[in-house]
Formats: structure tokens, C-alpha cells, sequence
């Protein structure tokens, strides 16, 4: 069973061994938010794990009871300063690298890493039934990988060495994702890109679309692209939430109708997407 560990605040869910993780670092109201909204996504999916959520000391205690109350189990973390953190970036830096906190959760035998900004859209939980002993991300160009979404094992000798790493690495324009990419070189193993796809994937790999899984969207404008609605998990940009996800559902939906063999299916999925869409923004409002 998992150990109650100090400035851990734990909600009414059974004690797991293995959990969904991911970070919260300041005291914005959108980060909060994406928590949330994080929160929300793996219970609609019907997600069998918990979400643990890191969060470094600054966050408010008015938004960890809100995290409590969603069945979230909130651990305050310290936060991780990279070498050279005075440079113009070092409050993104800290934020980055404070992700490396999640393996010293070693009350878990195995976590799946979700960045806040995250929605899953179709239930994940395969990832934790992947062979044990290895890393697994998202590839990106070989041998680098997204760190937005990662399998990982918690132990305390692999935190250790990777702090340990972080102390004499340069900073980075992707540095904990660099130190990853580079720390287990050796026992990185990929998982498809429908897990975590970046947008810009979207723009020149449309021909890989059905199988997308897990969408990031960065920036504000998006592209149509026809089969974004059967991504598993779609990472949304903070600025514009809401009209992000309903641009990127009526593109979509147009794009599908447009190109599916079957339309009225299409359009039928379209709906309940819309629909689900207002049921999000109705509760938003009333945070």
C-alpha cells in the first residue's frame, strides 16, 4: 500500500500503486485550471488510476483543497534549479525541471507523466501494462522524445542521478527534455506518436492522421485536419482554451464529413464532441 509521505494531502481514493502524475508550479488561475481540467478528462474516460499532482510550495492552499476534492492526491515537491539559473528563462527552467520530482514518488511502482495542459480524450491506462525496465515516450527526431508525456519507474537512485545530471548540464531551450532524452538513451523505448503528437506533426504528416491518439496544439491558430477526433489526448495552449477546442472540433468535424466514407457516423460524433465541449465551458465558468 502507499505510504502517506509529509506535505502530501491525500483525497478519499483507494490507496494505488500505480497513478497518473503530473505538475502544477504556480499560483495562475490557468495552470489551476488545466489541472483540472487534466482531472476531469481521466474520470470521463473512466481512467482506473489516480492523478497524483506535484505541486511546488507557491501553489495556494485554496486550489490544493479544489485538487483534493476532484480525487486528486496532492504532494508538495521542492522545486529544481538548473545550473545557470539566473539566465533570462530561469523561472521556465525551474518549472521544467521540477517534473524530475515525480521519481522520488517511489510509494508507486509505475506512473504515466502528463503534462497540465493535456486533455485525454480515450482511456490510457495500456501504458501501464507496458514491459517493465524501460523509459517510454514519444519519439520525436531520434534519438530525442517528447517529455510532455512520458512512462517512467520512481526510485530514489534514478532521482538521485538525475539531479545529479541536471547539476552539470548547460542550460537549454528543452533542457529537462534534453536530459531525458540523453539519460536513458539506453532504456528508451518509443510508443507511437498517436500518444503525444505535436501540432506541427499535424501540418506536415496529415497522412498519418487515424491513428492519432494524442494531439499537441500550440498557438492559437489551427489547422483543419480531418481525423484529430480520434486522438486519445490533445495538449491545448493555455491562451484561448475554449475557442481553441471548439475551432479545432468544427474544423475537424468538417474535415471528416468532408473525406469519411461513412458521414452521418461522422456527424453523429461531431455532436456529442460539441455538446461535451459546452458541458466543460458551463463548469469553467462556474470555477
Amino acid at each position: 500500500m502507499a505510504s502517506k509521505l509529509a506535505g502530501e494531502r491525500t483525497a478519499k481514493v483507494a490507496a494505488a500503486t500505480r497513478a497518473y502524475v503530473t505538475l502544477l508550479a504556480g499560483d495562475d488561475g490557468e495552470s489551476f485550471k488545466a489541472v483540472v481540467r487534466l482531472a476531469e478528462s481521466l474520470r470521463m474516460v473512466g481512467a482506473e488510476y489516480p492523478l497524483a499532482v506535484a505541486v511546488l510550495p507557491r501553489v495556494p492552499e485554496s486550489h490544493r483543497d479544489m485538487l483534493a476534492s476532484q480525487g486528486c492526491i496532492v504532494r508538495e515537491v521542492e522545486p529544481v534549479y538548473p545550473r545557470g539559473n539566473q539566465c533570462a528563462m530561469a523561472s521556465r527552467y525551474v518549472v521544467n525541471c521540477s517534473k524530475l520530482r515525480v521519481w522520488e514518488f517511489v510509494e508507486y511502482e509505475r506512473m504515466v507523466y502528463l503534462d497540465a495542459g493535456i486533455h485525454v480524450l480515450e482511456n490510457i491506462d495500456e501504458l501501464f501494462e507496458l514491459e517493465k525496465g524501460h523509459f517510454y515516450a514519444a519519439e520525436l527526431d531520434p534519438p530525442y522524445f517528447n517529455s510532455g508525456m512520458f512512462v517512467h519507474e520512481p526510485n530514489v537512485v534514478t532521482a538521485t542521478a538525475l539531479l545529479d545530471a541536471l547539476r552539470v548540464t548547460p542550460p537549454a531551450s528543452f533542457l529537462e527534455q534534453d536530459l531525458l532524452s540523453m539519460f536513458f538513451k539506453d532504456q528508451y523505448k518509443p510508443i507511437p506518436l498517436d500518444h503525444n503528437l505535436v501540432q506541427a506533426m499535424l501540418l506536415g504528416h496529415t497522412e498519418d492522421l487515424q491513428l492519432q491518439k494524442s494531439v499537441s496544439l500550440w498557438g492559437e491558430k489551427l489547422p483543419q485536419f480531418g481525423c484529430w477526433l480520434t486522438a486519445k489526448a490533445a495538449v491545448f495552449a493555455p491562451q484561448n482554451l475554449l475557442a481553441m477546442a471548439t475551432i479545432a472540433a468544427s474544423s475537424a468535424a468538417v474535415g471528416v464529413i468532408h473525406n469519411a466514407a461513412n458521414p452521418a457516423i461522422c456527424f453523429g460524433f461531431y455532436t456529442v464532441f460539441i455538446a461535451a465541449i459546452a458541458t466543460i465551458t458551463i463548469k469553467l465558468r462556474g470555477m
